[in-house]
Parts: structure tokens; C-alpha cells; sequence
């Protein structure tokens, strides 16, 4: 595990997180690097027994960077479907009327 790679541990006493200046509470999942987990430890805030789980990805970020590879076809506005509201449409010019 690299330095950089997080975990979730279960919070038992709250505390302000020093980075976001969040106040975390006991029963919440917090995500931090091994050295950080085991700061928060020997703060008493995490389990001293929490060896901590893997941090599941975030759905929407492979989605958002997906948006940023080249070659990606985007849509416009252009693109979309035009809406049909069913009703009649008169088209054509105002003063040369025509019959159908």
C-alpha cells in the first residue's frame, strides 16, 4: 500500500478533521492514509484494533473523467430530438396563403 492510499475507519469520538475543518462524528466512516489513521489512534478517535477497510471508488468520478478524454464524441443542443407538440404548424409564408 502506498502512502497516498486511503481507508475508512470507524470514528468513536468526535473530533475536527485539521484539513477540511469538518467535525466528524462517532459512528461515521473516515477516510485517511495509514500514517493519518494512526495519528487519529493514538488521539483516541479510531479504534485502536481498526486496521481499516479499502475506500470504495466514487461512481461519478470515472464518469466526470471520462468527459475529459480526447476523441470523445460530445452532444450539443443540435443534437437533440426536436419536441412535436402535435399541433398544426403553418410554415409557410403569411401572404401567399396556399391550399392543401
Amino acid at each position: 500500500m502506498s502512502k497516498e492510499d486511503k481507508k475508512q475507519y470507524l470514528v468513536t469520538a468526535t473530533f475536527t478533521d485539521k484539513e477540511t475543518g469538518d467535525t466528524v462524528l462517532p459512528g461515521s466512516y473516515f477516510a485517511a492514509t495509514e500514517q493519518r489513521a494512526r495519528r487519529l489512534q493514538a488521539a483516541g478517535v479510531i479504534a485502536d484494533d481498526d486496521t481499516g477497510t479499502p475506500v470504495e471508488p466514487d461512481p461519478i468520478k470515472p464518469a466526470l473523467e471520462a468527459d475529459k478524454k480526447p476523441g470523445k464524441a460530445k452532444a450539443n443542443k443540435n443534437d437533440a430530438p426536436s419536441l412535436d407538440d402535435g399541433g398544426d404548424n403553418n410554415n409557410g409564408d403569411a401572404d401567399n396563403p396556399t391550399e392543401g
